[in-house]
């Protein structure tokens, strides 16, 4: 499996536009680095290690909502905390049955 640095491919027009120079030239396309037992090694390590959501950009943006969640939540009336409330539940009955269906599917498998 041949690997291609990306930020030299540009876009879909432009690599059609070179491969096409290629074709006309009767030139081979040049070579890049061959997939390796290294890159092999480093794929592996990386499958096997554990990703903490937290540490991810995802992770990140969901402790800022949290956040403004939290300033938000400051500012409502009694209503809206109910009705916020409410909502909250059903998220969490959501999540809980999803749970429990899985299980049950594990069970099965």
């Amino acid at each position: 499996m041949a690997q291609c640095p990306q930020k030299e491919m540009g876009n879909k027009k432009e690599m059609i536009t070179k491969w096409k120079a290629i074709l006309s030239s009767n030139q081979l396309p040049r070579l890049f680095q061959q997939w390796g037992p290294a890159n092999e090694n480093i794929l592996n390590q990386l499958q096997e290690s554990k990703i903490d959501l937290n540490e991810t950009a995802l992770g990140q943006e969901k402790e800022i909502e949290l956040k403004k969640m939290g300033t938000v939540m400051q500012h409502l009336n009694f209503g809206e905390l109910v009705e916020l409330e409410g909502k909250m539940r059903a998220v969490r009955e959501a999540k809980i049955n999803k749970i429990k269906a899985n299980k049950i599917l594990l069970k099965q498998a």
